[in-house]
C-alpha cells in the first residue's frame, strides 16, 4: 500500500509515453500507467486542448487540483469496471450503445476519444525505461 502522507512522492512514466505526447491528438485519452513510490498504478492520459484546461480551472504553473468538475478518477473507474465486466465483446452490440450514449451528450459535456493503442508501451514493464521528473530510471 503506498504512503500518500510521506512527504516525497516519485512519480515516473514509461519513456515511450513521454516520448510520444506530441503525437496525441486534442480531446483524447491514452490509456497507461504509472510507477508511484515504486507501486504500479493504471491511469490515462489525457490531452486537453487549452480550452479546455481553462474549463477545468487547472494553472499550468501549479499542481492541477481542479475542482469537482472530474468525477471521483477511483470511484468512476471501480463503478465503470464493473460495468464493463458485464458487457459482451461483440462489436456490433457496442456500436449499437455507442451510438445511443452519443444522443445522450449535452453541449456542457466534455467529451474525449479513446486514443487506440495495439502495443503496450505506455505500460510500466520489466526492464522498461521510466521517466522520473526529468530524470530516467529502470522500472522494478
Amino acid at each position: 500500500m503506498m504512503d500518500f502522507k510521506s512527504n516525497k512522492i516519485d512519480i515516473s512514466y514509461p519513456v515511450e509515453l513521454i516520448e510520444s505526447i506530441n503525437s496525441f491528438p486534442p480531446k483524447h485519452v491514452v490509456p497507461c500507467s504509472a510507477l508511484v513510490n515504486n507501486e504500479e498504478i493504471g491511469g490515462i492520459f489525457i490531452v486537453c486542448p487549452p480550452f479546455e484546461i481553462k474549463y477545468f480551472n487547472i494553472i499550468p504553473t501549479s499542481p492541477p487540483e481542479p475542482p469537482l468538475k472530474f468525477r471521483k478518477e477511483a470511484d468512476w473507474f471501480e463503478r465503470n469496471n464493473k460495468l464493463v465486466t458485464k458487457l459482451n465483446s461483440e462489436r456490433h452490440e457496442f456500436e449499437i450503445l455507442s451510438n445511443f450514449l452519443k444522443k445522450q451528450i449535452k453541449k456542457t459535456d466534455r467529451i474525449f476519444k479513446y486514443f487506440n493503442q495495439s502495443k503496450s508501451d505506455f505500460f510500466v514493464r520489466d526492464g522498461g525505461i521510466q521517466v522520473v521528473m526529468g530524470e530516467i530510471s529502470k522500472s522494478k
